[in-house]
C-alpha cells in the first residue's frame, strides 16, 4: 500500500466538487411536473423544419380531442391540454404511479413567414402532429444562373 501525502486544499476542493455534483444530480432527478392532482406536466416535443413547412410532434397518449386546444397568436403556436386521471372511488391498489396527468401548455415562437391560415393538426396513435406551412416567400427556390 502506497503512502499518500495529505493535501488539505485538494481534499476541500474534492468535497466541494462532490457536493455540487450531488446538488445537480438531485435537481435533474426531480420530475419536471407537479405531481399533485391537476398539476402541470410538460410532454416532450420535436420541432422539425422541412422544405415546405414546420412539423411539431408531441407525444400525448391517452388524450381526447376535446381535451386539446391548438392556437396561433401572432407568431406563437400554443398547445394546451389536460390529461385526466380516471380512478374509481376507493381505489387504493396502486403500487406505482409514474404516468403524468393534469394540465400542460407548450408555446413555440415561429418565424413570421408561415401561412397561419393553413395550419393543420392531426392526432393519431397518441401523437399530435401540427403542420405549419411556410408562406410562399419563405420557401427555398432555385435561381437560374445566366451565362453571358
Amino acid at each position: 500500500m502506497a503512502i499518500m501525502r495529505w493535501q488539505p486544499q485538494r481534499d476541500v476542493l474534492w468535497n466541494v466538487q462532490n457536493e455540487i455534483g450531488k446538488l445537480f444530480d438531485d435537481l435533474l432527478e426531480r420530475p419536471m411536473t407537479d405531481t399533485r392532482p391537476g398539476g402541470r406536466w410538460f410532454p416532450e416535443v420535436d420541432v422539425e423544419e422541412r422544405d415546405e413547412s414546420y412539423l411539431v410532434s408531441m407525444d400525448i397518449p391517452g388524450m381526447q380531442k376535446e381535451d386539446l386546444k391548438v392556437t396561433m397568436e401572432g407568431s406563437t403556436l400554443k398547445i394546451r391540454g389536460e390529461r385526466k386521471q380516471v380512478r374509481e372511488e376507493g381505489d387504493d391498489s396502486y403500487h406505482l404511479n409514474e404516468r403524468r396527468y393534469g394540465i400542460f401548455e407548450r408555446s413555440f415562437t415561429l418565424p413570421n413567414t408561415v401561412d397561419a391560415g393553413k395550419i393543420r393538426a392531426d392526432y393519431r396513435d397518441g401523437v399530435l402532429e401540427i403542420t405549419v406551412p411556410k408562406a410562399e416567400e419563405a420557401k427555398s427556390r432555385e435561381i437560374q444562373v445566366d451565362v453571358k
